[in-house]
C-alpha cells in the first residue's frame, strides 16, 4: 500500500508545472517537467525533482535543499540568488544560463554529467562551497565567468575545467578580493586562453594539471600554495607566468618537501619582479624553458589606429566639441564607456584595434562626470553634474536601466564599486555630504550608514584591494586638502581612520595600485605624490613625487602596479607616465606621433598637427595593462598602446663606466658572468697581467678589480688573450689566446686554460690543453661538460688540422673527444658557438679548405655540426656561404662572430665581406644583401631560414662581435671599420621585432660621434672609440660592455637614459634554492633523461 501511495502522489505531481510557490517534498515526491518559476523567498526541499530547470526572479532568493537532481537550465535573471541548504546534483542538460549568485556554507554542487557555464554569463559564489565534477567536465563558454566574492571559498574537485576565450580582467574563474580563495583538487585545467589570477589565494591539492593553449598568469599580490603530497603539472605547450602586482618574489609556495611543480614541455616565466622557489621539487621533462625576463616593465607608449573625434563623427550626432570628461574600459577590455560634458553617454566596442559603437548614444541631459563598471562587467554606474546617480545593465549589445535614478544633493564627482560589486561608494562636491556608500541588490540602491563629511569637495573615491578600505582625495580651496583612507562596514557604513596625509595643493585626481599599497594623487600644484598605505592605524607616508608640468586632472595605474599615467591641462597639454620602482618614479618615454614619425617629449592630444589648446580630462588603462584611453577637452577619445620589453625600441645609450688597462695593452675579449656580478677582460701585447676579473655594482655601475693573472710573457702585437668564456654555472672561466707561457698558475704553454672562480672572486687554475697556435674563440656547453675551441694553426688530429676541437671537462682536466678541420694552417676560424640545448656546434671563419663531412666542393664559411654525446662525434648538418669563394691574403673576408639567441630559435653570424656576390646566400635575394655584414637566421628542425640581413655602415666594417641579450629581446652588433676605409666604428642594438624584414640597408652615418636615428622603428647606433673588438650583454638586458684595442679601454653602455635600478635589479631572477643534500625545507630540481632545459634571462640555482 505504501508503495502504491507514493506512486499516486508521483502521478499527481508529475505533470505539475506552475510556479511562484515553494516546493515542499518532505512529505511527498514533487516532479516538475518544465522550468519552474520560483518567487522571492521560496524554497524547494526534500523529494523535489526539477526536470526542466527553474528560474529565480531578479533580486530574489530561493533556498534549495532537494534530494533529487536538477535537469535543465538555471535562470537567475542577473540578480537572483540560490541558497544551497544541501548538496545540489546537476545532470541532464543542466546549465547556468544567466547571471546571478549561488550562496552556500559547506554544501556542494555535484555534476552528474558535463555542465556548461553559458557564453558571457557570470555567476557569483558566496560563502564556502565545493563543486565536485565526479569525473565530468565543467565548460566555460567564451567569456563566461564564475566570480568568487570576498570572504568566499570555492573548491573544484574531480573534474576537467575547460575554458574558452577569456580576458585578463575577466578570467573564467575570478577572485574578487584578498579574502577570496579557490582550491583545485584533482583537476585538469584545459585552457582555451590565458587564465589570470588577479587577486586572492589559490590552493592546489593532489594532482592538478594545466593543459591546452594558454598560460596560468599569477598576478595576485597574495600567496598561493601547492599542498603537501600534491603536484601542479604544466603540460606540453603551457606556461606558468609569475607576474604579481607587487614587488614580491615568494608568493608561490610549495608547502613542504613532498610538494611538486612539474614542467612537462612547458615554460616557467617571471617578470622583473623575479620569483623564488625554495621548497619541494621542480621536475622537468621534454623541452622546458625557464624565462626570467618576461618583462612587464614599460618602455614607451604609442598611439594605435583607434580614435574617434566625437566632435566631427556623424555617429555621435553632435556639432560641438563637447569635452570627454571620463572614459573607462570594461573589465574584459572589449568595451569602452565614455561620457561627455553635454550629457551624452557612449558605449564602444574595440576588437582587433577597431572601435565601433555598440549603442546609440544615450542623452541624460547633464554632464557625465563619473563612470565605473562593476568587476563582472554586468553593470555601469554613472554620476552626473546635476547630482543624479544611475546604474545600467549592460548585456554586451544593449544598455538598460537597472534602478530608478537616485538624485543626490550635489554633483557626483567620482564612483567606485567594491571588489565584489556588492557596494558602491559615491564622491560629491558642494555640500556636507561628500561621501556615501550604498548596497546594490541588482534592482535598487540602499544607503549603508550615513554620509561622511570629508571636509571638502571630493575629487576621487577608490575602493582598495581590501573590501573594507576606501581611498578619497579632497580639494577645498587650499584648506582641508588631503588624501585619506576610510573604513567601510556593511552595517555602519563609512568611518575615518588615522591613514591620512594633508597637502597644500588642491587634489583633483587619485588612484590606487592593484595591490592596494600605494595611492597616487595629483592636483593644481603640477605635482603627483605617491603615498604608501600600510595600516588603518598609521598615517600615509610619502614615498616619492614628480613634477608633471601641469594640473593633474586624471590618474590611472597600470594593472600590474608597475607604473601610472597622468592627464594634464593645456599648460602641460599632455599625458605623462611614470614607472614606480623601489619608492622612486622614473619617467617613461612619452607617446610616439606616428604621423610626424618622431618621438615627442610631450604629446598633445587633439587634431593633428599637434596643438596646445586642450586639456586631458581622463586617462584609464585596461585590465591587461596594454591599452590606455585618453579623453580631452576637444571631444577626442584616443587609444594608446604600451610596449613591453619584448617590443622595446631603445632610443639612445648612456655611458655608465670606463676602465683602462694601460696604454700599451690591446683589448680583445670581454664577458659577463651568468649572474651578472662579475666581468672578465682579456688583453694582449704586454708582459703584464692579461686576464682581469671585476666585480660589478648594479646600482652605481662601477667595477672593482678582484683578480688579475698573466697568460703570456710576449710583447708581440698578436700575442696574449683572444678569447674568454664563462661556464653556464659561473664556476669556471675558460681563457684562450696565443703564445701562452708558464704563468698565471700554469706550468705549461697550453693555449687553452680553465680557471675556477672561487668565492672570493679569485682565479684558481684547474685544467689546460694545447689547441695549437692561437685560440680565437671558446664556448661552453650548457651543462659545463664540454668546451669548444676554434682558432688558427691548430694541432693536427686524424691527419688534418683540427680547427674545431671539442673537449670534455670533468672538473680537473680537458680531453679532446671530437674535432673537425676547416681552413687549414694559414687562415683563421674565428668563431664557435654551442646551441643552448648543447646538441649543435656552429663554427665560422674564412673559405674552407676541407670538406669535413660536407659535400665535396663545399666552400661555405658557416658550418653547423650535431654533437653526439654518446659517440663523441660531430656530424655535418648544414652550412651557409659568406664572403667570397677564393682567398689569397691571410686577412681575407671571413665570418668573425657567431651568436645564438638564448632560446635557440635564432642564430646570427657576421664578419667582413668583400662585396663579391658569389659570397651571398641566394635565400636573401640580390642587391645590398650581397654585401651584408650581419645575417640572422631562424633555426628550426635543423634548417636555417633567413630572417634579416644588415648591410654596410659607412665604409666596409667588420662585425667583430655579435651578442644577444639574455632575455632574447635585443641583438647587438659591434662594427669595427677597416683601417683602409673611411668608415666608422659603431655599436648597433636592435630589438627582436625589428628583425622581420630582409634587405635592410643602413642609412648614412650620423654627423657626429653620438647620435641615434630611426630606420622604420628605432635602434641604437652608438659611435664608439678606436677599434672596438668585443661586446658582451649583461644578463639584465640593459648594460653592454665593450672592449677596445687601444689601451684595452673598457666602456659600459646603458640602453636607458635614466639610472632606474628597476632595469638592473640584481634580485630580479628566477631563483631555485636547491637542496643538494636532499634535506627537507629546500628545493630538489630533477631533469628527466632526454629533457632539454633552455634558460632565458637571470636564472639562479643556489
Amino acid at each position: 500500500m505504501k508503495r502504491f501511495a507514493i506512486a499516486c502522489v508521483f502521478a499527481l505531481n508529475f505533470f505539475s508545472s506552475g510556479g511562484a510557490v515553494s516546493l515542499d517534498g518532505r512529505s511527498e515526491v514533487i516532479h516538475k517537467t518544465t522550468s519552474y518559476a520560483f518567487a522571492n523567498g521560496d524554497f524547494a526541499r526534500g523529494l523535489v525533482f526539477l526536470g526542466g530547470g527553474f528560474s529565480v526572479p531578479a533580486a530574489g532568493s530561493v533556498s534549495l535543499g532537494t534530494n533529487f537532481a536538477v535537469e535543465g537550465p538555471i535562470q537567475l535573471n542577473r540578480s537572483g540568488k540560490i541558497i544551497l541548504e544541501r548538496d545540489l546534483l546537476m545532470q541532464g542538460n543542466a546549465s547556468f544560463a544567466s547571471r546571478g549568485t549561488i550562496a552556500a556554507e559547506g554544501a556542494a554542487i555535484l555534476l552528474g554529467n558535463d555542465v556548461h557555464m553559458t557564453e558571457r554569463n557570470v555567476v557569483h559564489c558566496m560563502g564556502d562551497m565545493v563543486i565536485d565534477g565526479n569525473g565530468h567536465t565543467l565548460y566555460f563558454d567564451d567569456f563566461a565567468q564564475l566570480f568568487v566574492d570576498t570572504h568566499a571559498t570555492v573548491t573544484f574537485r574531480n573534474m576537467v575545467i575547460k575554458t574558452g576565450l577569456t580576458a585578463p580582467g575577466s578570467p573564467a574563474i575570478a577572485l574578487s578580493g584578498g579574502t577570496s580563495k579557490v582550491a583545485f583538487d584533482n583537476v585538469v585545467l584545459s585552457l582555451g586562453s590565458d587564465f589570470y589570477c588577479n587577486n586572492g589565494h589559490i590552493f592546489f591539492h593532489n594532482d592538478v594539471a594545466v593543459s591546452g593553449v594558454g598560460a596560468l598568469v599569477y598576478r595576485s599580490p597574495l600567496q598561493s600554495y601547492v599542498a603537501a603530497s600534491s603536484k601542479l603539472i604544466f603540460d606540453l605547450g603551457t606556461t606558468f607566468s609569475y607576474a604579481p602586482a607587487t614587488a614580491a618574489n615568494d608568493l608561490f609556495y610549495l608547502k613542504d618537501s613532498s610538494s611538486r611543480l612539474v614542467c612537462n614541455g612547458a615554460s616557467l616565466k617571471t617578470t622583473f619582479t623575479g620569483m623564488e622557489i625554495s621548497r619541494g621539487a621542480l621536475l622537468c621533462d621534454n623541452a622546458v624553458l625557464f624565462d626570467a625576463s618576461a618583462g612587464t616593465v614599460w618602455n614607451d607608449i604609442r598611439p594605435v589606429v583607434i580614435e574617434n573625434d566625437i566632435a566631427s563623427n556623424k555617429v555621435y550626432n553632435t556639432t560641438t566639441q563637447s569635452p570627454v570628461l571620463v572614459a573607462r574600459w570594461s573589465p574584459c577590455g572589449r568595451y569602452v564607456a565614455l561620457g561627455q560634458a553635454n550629457g551624452l553617454l557612449h558605449i564602444e566596442t574595440i576588437v582587433d584595434e577597431v572601435m565601433t559603437p555598440v549603442i546609440t548614444p544615450v542623452s541624460i541631459t547633464s554632464a557625465v562626470n563619473a563612470l565605473v563598471w562593476s568587476a563582472d562587467g554586468c553593470y555601469l554606474a554613472v554620476g552626473q553634474e546635476n547630482g543624479t546617480l544611475r546604474i545600467y545593465v549592460f548585456t554586451g549589445t544593449a544598455l538598460s536601466a537597472a534602478i530608478t535614478p537616485v538624485v543626490l544633493g550635489a554633483a557626483v564627482t567620482s564612483l567606485s564599486w567594491s571588489p565584489d560589486g556588492t557596494y558602491l561608494v559615491v564622491g560629491s562636491k558642494d555640500n556636507a555630504q561628500q561621501v556615501s556608500a550604498y548596497s546594490f541588490t541588482g534592482t535598487a540602491l540602499v544607503q549603508v550608514g550615513g554620509f561622511f563629511d570629508a571636509g571638502g569637495d571630493v575629487s576621487s573615491v577608490v575602493w582598495g584591494a581590501n573590501e573594507d578600505v576606501i581611498f578619497i582625495a579632497c580639494n577645498y580651496a587650499g584648506v582641508g586638502n588631503k588624501v585619506q583612507v576610510l573604513q567601510f562596514d556593511s552595517v555602519t557604513g563609512l568611518a575615518s581612520t588615522a591613514a591620512v596625509a594633508s597637502l597644500s595643493a588642491g587634489l583633483l585626481s587619485a588612484d590606487v595600485s592593484s595591490d592596494g599599497r600605494v595611492v597616487v594623487v595629483g592636483g593644481d600644484d603640477h605635482v603627483v605624490y605617491c603615498y604608501h598605505f600600510s595600516d588603518l592605524a598609521a598615517p600615509l607616508s610619502l614615498c616619492c613625487s614628480a613634477d608633471v608640468g601641469g594640473v593633474a586632472y586624471s590618474l590611472s595605474w597600470n594593472a600590474d602596479g608597475s607604473a601610472f599615467s597622468v592627464g594634464c591641462d593645456e599648460q602641460g597639454g599632455q599625458i605623462k607616465s611614470y614607472r614606480y620602482t623601489q619608492n622612486a618614479l622614473y619617467a617613461i618615454h612619452t607617446p610616439f606621433d606616428e604621423n610626424a614619425g618622431l618621438f615627442l617629449t610631450s604629446f598633445v592630444l587633439g587634431t593633428y598637427p599637434v596643438t596646445t589648446s586642450n586639456t586631458v580630462n581622463t586617462v584609464h588603462w585596461d585590465a591587461a595593462g596594454l591599452y590606455m584611453l585618453v579623453g580631452d577637452s576637444l571631444g577626442c577619445l584616443r587609444v594608446f598602446k604600451r610596449t613591453n620589453s619584448s617590443e622595446h625600441d631603445a632610443y639612445t645609450v648612456t655611458l655608465r663606466s670606463t676602465q683602462g688597462h694601460g696604454a700599451t695593452l690591446i683589448g680583445r675579449a670581454v664577458a659577463w658572468s651568468p649572474d651578472g656580478n662579475l666581468l672578465a677582460v682579456g688583453c694582449g701585447q704586454q708582459n703584464i697581467e692579461q686576464v682581469y676579473v671585476y666585480a660589478y655594482d648594479h646600482q652605481t655601475h662601477t667595477l672593482t678589480l678582484q683578480d688579475a693573472v698573466y697568460y703570456s710573457s710576449s710583447t708581440n702585437a698578436d700575442d696574449g688573450v683572444h678569447a674568454l668564456s664563462w661556464s653556464h654555472s659561473g664556476r669556471y672561466l675558460a681563457v684562450g689566446g696565443q703564445a701562452a707561457a708558464a704563468v698565471g698558475g700554469f706550468s705549461n704553454t697550453h693555449t687553452c686554460r680553465v680557471y675556477e672562480v672561487l668565492e672570493n672572486h679569485t682565479l684558481s687554475p684547474v685544467a689546460s690543453i694545447h689547441y695549437g697556435g692561437q685560440v680565437k674563440s671558446l664556448d661552453w656547453s650548457y651543462d659545463d661538460q664540454y668546451l669548444a675551441a676554434v682558432g688558427r694553426s691548430p694541432v693536427t688530429l686524424d691527419s688534418y688540422p683540427a680547427d674545431l676541437q671539442v673537449y670534455s671537462f670533468e672538473g680537473s682536466s680537458l680531453t679532446v673527444v671530437a674535432s673537425r678541420g676547416m681552413t687549414g694552417l694559414n687562415t683563421t676560424v674565428y668563431a664557435v658557438a654551442w646551441s643552448p640545448d648543447g646538441q649543435y656546434v656552429a663554427m665560422g671563419g674564412g673559405v674552407p679548405r676541407y670538406n669535413a663531412g660536407f659535400p665535396i666542393g663545399n666552400k661555405d664559411a658557416f658550418r653547423m655540426y650535431q654533437f653526439d654525446r654518446q659517440a663523441d662525434t660531430l656530424t655535418a648538418i648544414t652550412s651557409k656561404p659568406y664572403a667570397r669563394t677564393t682567398q689569397s691574403e691571410t686577412d681575407a673576408p671571413a665570418i668573425r662572430a657567431i651568436a645564438w639567441s638564448n632560446d635557440g630559435r635564432y642564430i646570427a653570424f657576421g664578419g667582413y665581406v668583400s662585396g663579391e656576390s658569389t659570397g651571398s646566400d641566394p635565400a636573401f635575394g640580390n642587391g645590398y644583401l650581397n654585401y651584408s655584414v650581419v645575417r640572422i637566421y631562424t633555426w628550426e628542425n635543423e634548417q636555417l631560414a633567413p630572417l634579416a640581413a644588415y648591410s654596410d655602415f659607412g665604409g666596409a666594417p667588420i662585425a667583430t662581435s655579435l651578442v644577444w641579450s639574455h632575455d632574447g629581446y635585443h641583438f647587438g652588433s659591434l662594427l669595427n671599420k677597416r683601417p683602409d676605409t673611411s668608415g666608422e666604428n659603431a655599436l648597433i642594438i636592435r630589438s627582436l621585432d625589428q628583425m622581420n624584414a630582409l634587405n635592410q640597408v643602413m642609412p648614412a652615418k650620423p654627423s657626429n660621434n653620438y647620435e641615434s636615428w630611426y630606420y622604420g622603428r628605432p635602434h641604437i647606433v652608438q659611435m664608439v672609440g678606436d677599434a672596438p673588438t668585443c661586446a658582451s650583454f649583461h644578463p639584465n638586458g640593459r648594460i653592454v660592455a665593450v672592449i677596445f684595442t687601444t689601451g684595452a679601454q673598457l666602456l659600459l653602455y646603458d640602453l636607458y637614459e635614466d639610472n632606474d635600478p628597476g632595469y638592473c635589479d640584481n634580485h630580479a631572477a628566477l631563483v631555485l634554492k636547491t637542496d643538494q643534500a636532499h634535506n627537507d625545507g629546500q628545493l630538489d630540481v630533477a631533469v628527466h633523461a632526454g629533457a632539454q632545459v633552455s634558460i632565458r634571462g637571470n636564472v639562479v640555482c643556489n
